[in-house]
């Protein structure tokens, strides 16, 4: 049987190269992840190992930056062999370094923390990374499944992204096209009526004044004026490594079908900075992507950049433009 984490709930990638005693002593803390997996999933800190004897040049800095610019709430960095360094005033400076490093990536007070001793990582991960946990009253967000896939007549198949769903919520439905006022007529899980659905919930929902034929998986529901379809965004994106993914190539600015984590896909162009050709294998750059339909978009989510249904990278949205 495999054995869980103490605190499963958190999850923490690594950064740079770590020793393996340290990956087994955190894998008994907490959810230890693969730095590709930055992008893909919602990370809550990550972890950096460096030896007090290499130097500030060895710090990952552009893997650091990545991490800031995916959402990541706290960094940890452990120091190694400080013991073999006898010039105590020479070690305060490398560590002070360290901090202003990590201040210019965009970890700094809180966010960052700077050890010498592995036993004292629970300590950090529980006191440095704090879980927020979703409020029910932040801006509704439910994300529509196709429709066509569903056999009751008036049904509309969806998970709640964020917030809480009500019976009797006015909506706006946002995707393609126009938005549509309607409103949630009726409200079940997969066999009873319920007064609401919460965050990560699926439900199936009938609303008023919509057809079905009007919905599809590019559909998100939200409280009325709250949010609106969008076609362009920046995000940071990452190029699948050798042996991540069945087919690696590096990423071109040309036009790919980008699937959100969330369910809806579309066609979109990538967008490179002006001095770069490509995003080589197993490295990341921040792009612009323009879809080819509005969708209803987000800092954070989640997307994947396809070909012929294969993932060839894995981005973050990190801002929208007005």
């Amino acid at each position: 049987m495999i054995q869980q984490p103490k605190n499963p709930s958190i999850r923490v990638v690594i950064i740079g190269k770590i020793n393996e005693e340290t990956r087994t002593y955190c894998k008994d803390l907490v959810q230890v992840t693969s730095y590709p997996e930055l992008f893909i999933y919602s990370t809550d800190g990550a972890l950096l190992e460096i030896s007090a004897t290499e130097g500030v040049d060895a710090l990952p800095c552009e893997e650091i930056k990545a991490c800031h610019l995916a959402g990541v709430s706290h960094l940890t960095v452990l120091l190694n062999e400080t013991g073999s360094v006898s010039d105590l005033t020479k070690l305060k400076s490398f560590k002070e370094q360290i901090t202003k490093i990590l201040s210019n990536c965009g970890f700094q007070g809180k966010n960052a923390s700077l050890i010498d001793d592995k036993a004292a990582l629970e300590k950090t991960f529980d006191a440095g990374i704090v879980i927020q946990p979703v409020p029910n009253d932040r801006s509704l967000l439910v994300w529509v499944s196709d429709p066509a896939n569903y056999p009751g007549v008036r049904d509309v198949c969806a998970r709640v992204y964020q917030g809480t769903l009500n019976i009797n919520d006015s909506l706006d439905l946002v995707g393609p096209g126009k938005t549509l006022k309607t409103k949630c007529i009726s409200l079940r899980d997969f066999r009873n009526e319920v007064k609401d659905r919460r965050t990560g919930e699926e439900c199936y929902i009938v609303l008023s004044d919509v057809k079905k034929s009007q919905i599809s998986n590019k559909h998100a529901l939200a409280k009325p004026d709250s949010i609106t379809a969008h076609t362009a965004f920046n995000a940071i994106i990452y190029a699948c490594p050798e042996g991540f993914a069945p087919t690696a190539k590096a990423l071109e600015p040309k036009t790919y079908d980008i699937r959100f984590r969330h369910g809806a896909s579309t066609r979109g162009s990538l967008t490179l900075p002006n001095d770069t050709k490509t995003v080589a294998i197993g490295t990341f750059k921040e792009i612009g992507v323009t879809l080819d339909d509005a969708l209803a978009l987000q800092e954070g989510m989640r997307f994947e950049v396809m070909e012929r249904g294969y993932p060839l990278g894995f981005g973050v949205v990190i801002s929208i433009p007005a």
